[in-house]
């Protein structure tokens, strides 16, 4: 069953060890297949498990145990973004579209892009307590201060640069 009580998923998730990671790992891919709704990606605290571990099921299989995003380039806007703990919620946040992320099968890092980099970046946000709701932007007006604190028009800022 998928958590979604806001409070226990703001809580930081303690680091894993790998015969300990293996156990989660197929909890985790059980509960994403037969979610209800389908979802790219799931969280061990989503499933109350406290471990920092969680998978990415794109076009990609990735498997994350005690990860860290170590580097992040290109902030994007990702329109309708959700989340298996809100269902029928969608929306607009801020992402990265390219993230290095460290962790015990990756020691010298992995570059994901695009998708992969955003439900990577939502996953492991959950692990360290954090919601797709921490990274809520509002779509400024045209010729507004874009969102981003760069001072520029949104127009001459992000307007237009999309994850899709």
């Amino acid at each position: 069953m998928i958590i979604t009580n806001k409070s226990e998923l703001e809580k930081v998730c303690s680091d894993t060890s790998i015969i300990e990671a293996h156990k989660t790992l197929s909890l985790l891919e059980q509960s994403l297949t037969n979610s209800k709704t389908p979802g790219v990606g799931l969280a061990a605290n989503q499933i109350g498990i406290d471990a920092k571990v969680c998978i990415i099921r794109t076009n990609s299989k990735i498997d994350l145990v005690n990860p860290v995003i170590v580097e992040q380039y290109d902030l994007m806007e990702f329109e309708r973004e959700g989340c298996l703990s809100f269902p029928g919620k969608y929306i607009l946040t801020k992402r990265y579209n390219e993230i290095l992320v460290k962790d015990l099968w990756q020691p010298a890092g992995l570059i994901l892009v695009g998708m992969d980099a955003v439900v990577a970046q939502h996953e492991i946000g959950h692990l360290y307590g954090k919601t797709m709701f921490e990274y809520q932007i509002e779509r400024p007006q045209v010729n507004s201060v874009c969102w981003c604190g760069s001072g520029r028009k949104y127009k001459k800022c992000h307007m237009n640069k999309l994850i899709r």
